[in-house]
């Protein structure tokens, strides 16, 4: 009795070509690059780090200047974190002074106002300034827009996000 092995041969067949098939599909899908920004992602990560480093300092009963390095060192990491190629203001500190850090982009206008005027920012790049505050809300204006930041009694950290991609303009504040 011979044995017709052809119904064999043609499945053995199919599940190769399936299996190419679900191989090259996945080749195309891992290579193509995402273009979409994570906007929500680091908002909420910088939302719940932010609220971490104000338990940590209001806990260690730190001095004014260990809470000043503290903020500064978590400014400066997260912006590294984000990537230094966006506009970036952390603001800190309590009701009568406060630390602004940073980085300015080419191109961007940033202005702050701490008592009663507007001040330019000038240098390009990454910034760290002490400021006496006698008004607020205090302002920080980029690029024309005004954003308020209310200063309450005890420690303060605010931040203030501003980066392009593509034709679209993202802004986190908080």
């Amino acid at each position: 009795m011979k044995k017709n092995k052809r119904g064999q041969f043609y499945l053995i067949a199919v599940l190769i070509v399936i299996t190419i098939f679900i191989g090259l599909i996945t080749i195309v899908n891992s290579s193509r690059k995402t273009t979409e920004v994570n906007i929500f992602g680091i908002e909420e990560e910088l939302k719940i780090e932010r609220r971490n480093v104000i338990d940590y300092v209001s806990f260690q009963n730190l001095s004014e200047e260990d809470t000043k390095v503290i903020f500064t060192n978590f400014s400066k990491e997260f912006a590294s974190k984000i990537g230094w190629g966006k506009n970036i203001v952390f603001i800190f500190g309590k009701e009568d002074s406060i630390k602004l850090v940073g980085n300015r982009i080419s191109g961007t206008s940033i202005f702050y106002n701490v008592s009663e005027s507007l001040v330019n920012l000038t240098d390009e790049g990454s910034f760290e300034i002490d400021l006496v505050v006698s008004i607020n809300p205090i302002e920080i204006e980029i690029d024309g827009i005004p954003y308020y930041f209310t200063l309450y009694g005890g420690q303060n950290i605010y931040y203030l996000i501003k980066y392009n991609y593509g034709t679209e303009v993202y802004i986190i504040n908080g």
